[in-house]
């Protein structure tokens, strides 16, 4: 299958909307909040209504349920619609059990580190097979010099592999959340892998004409978009790989079935 190249145009991510969902949930929360607070005042003020605590857990189930539909109408993501009708209950929970603001917060930090550029890149954190690795030097050309690109390259542990297997071999690795990254950057100069570099930082600021090889292991929602940057700009003869997700409407130019779950490798020659 041969993609088109054009290396005068730029590609340019997608819409501020459809790129930062989070604003959408964050929205669908405040129209939620403000309907309930509303309907609360007006049940106080004007018909004398007492709450009680059987009536806040009425609001709160209110909320969610709400939030839920508000999510669905907005045409979330099945995972963001989940996080609307769970996030009131999971806040009355922590001021129910009167959890300390300190551990809120710590536990907040770590996991905003590893997962908060989900919120923006609509990837969350996928670890991949073990066999991976094989699968890809059974599939590449045994060139004593080839320049890959994991994008979305995670803990490291793939390159990391790569690296003790093909030396010759350049590998680079992008990841935009920090943590992941800082962890494969220490773990390449503790083992010593002087052929693969780790970068904090976005994909999209990449140009992908100038490696052999791109494998990504992202999300089924930002594939139509990584395919137009593939199609922009990697070179003919070079390949394309995505793990587990395909894009729709492109068939690969062959797909391997990694184990015996249905974990599948799509492979593009361009």
């Amino acid at each position: 299958m041969e993609a088109s190249h054009v290396s005068h145009k730029s590609y340019s991510p997608s819409s501020a909307w459809g790129k930062y969902p989070v604003l959408k949930a964050l929205l669908v929360q405040v129209v939620s909040l403000t309907f309930c607070l509303i309907s609360a005042f007006i049940a106080k003020k004007y018909f004398g209504y007492i709450f009680s605590s059987r009536a806040f857990l009425f609001l709160l189930s209110f909320h969610s349920f709400l939030s839920l539909f508000i999510a669905l109408l907005f045409k979330s993501e099945w995972w963001w619609c989940a996080i609307a009708f769970i996030f009131p209950v999971g806040v009355a929970l922590g001021l129910y059990l009167q959890i300390s603001s300190a551990l809120s917060l710590a536990v907040f930090l770590f996991l905003f580190f590893i997962f908060g550029t989900t919120f923006t890149t609509r990837v969350p954190y996928f670890p991949s097979h073990p066999s991976l690795s094989e699968t890809l030097l059974d599939i590449l050309p045994d060139k004593k010099k080839l320049h890959l690109l994991d994008a979305g390259s995670g803990f490291g542990g793939l390159l990391i592999d790569l690296s003790e297997r093909r030396p010759g071999w350049e590998l680079t690795g992008i990841e935009i959340s920090s943590v992941p990254w800082l962890f494969s950057f220490l773990r390449s100069k503790i083992l010593g892998c002087e052929n693969v570099k780790f970068q904090l930082g976005s994909y999209e600021h990449l140009n992908f004409e100038k490696f052999d090889v791109v494998f990504v292991y992202l999300s089924p929602v930002v594939m139509s978009e990584i395919w137009k940057k593939v199609q922009y700009e990697m070179v003919p003869g070079s390949i394309f790989m995505s793990y587990e997700f395909p894009v729709d409407g492109e068939p690969p130019s062959f797909e391997i079935q990694m184990n015996e779950n249905g974990e599948v490798l799509y492979v593009w020659q361009m």
